[in-house]
């Protein structure tokens, strides 16, 4: 008989599935399985756990993944801010996002952008929307997508500015 293992790779395929379809239950005990056979909590399962634990309702546990993290990419900042932005939490997304900025070692991207000012939306921070719109395009150079636009429109028109969403 073989004696097979999953290895890094094999476990954030399965985990994948299990943050796509919110499975929490399932999710902890593939968490439990690397803490018992002494699996690092490389980039990629990280990631996983972050968005499982959000998706769960336990954000705290997305905040321990992270910083439990030895590193991190930009897909691991846009999903801690991803998962501030599920649970409403726009000031921390906020702080997060002026984190991953200040530490200098990833770059955001248009996901980026998108979770940051969906969770502006969610919480009515039109200054602090405004200020990371205008920083994506002036300061990162990235022209708005649909995303971006639609979170703006949206924030706008919940805030009141009817004209300024529609222009």
């Amino acid at each position: 008989m073989l004696n097979l293992r999953p290895n890094t790779y094999t476990l954030s395929i399965a985990m994948s599935i299990f943050a796509s379809i919110s499975s929490l239950s399932h999710g902890k005990q593939f968490h439990g399985y690397i803490l018992r056979h002494d699996f690092s909590l490389e980039t990629s399962l990280g990631n996983t756990l972050i968005t499982i634990y959000a998706k769960g309702g336990i954000l705290n546990w997305s905040l321990r993944m992270f910083n439990e993290m030895i590193e991190k990419d930009t897909t691991s900042w846009n999903a801690l801010i991803s998962a501030f932005a599920q649970h409403e939490k726009g000031k921390e997304a906020m702080h997060c996002f002026k984190a991953m900025k200040d530490a200098g070692r990833v770059k955001p991207d248009q996901a980026t952008f998108t979770a940051i000012l969906s969770a502006c939306s969610h919480v009515g921070l039109v200054n602090d929307a405004t200020w990371i719109f205008n920083s994506m395009v002036n300061g990162f150079g990235f022209v708005p997508g649909e995303d971006q636009i639609s979170c703006m429109v949206n924030l706008l028109g919940r805030a009141g500015y009817f004209d300024e969403a529609e222009a």
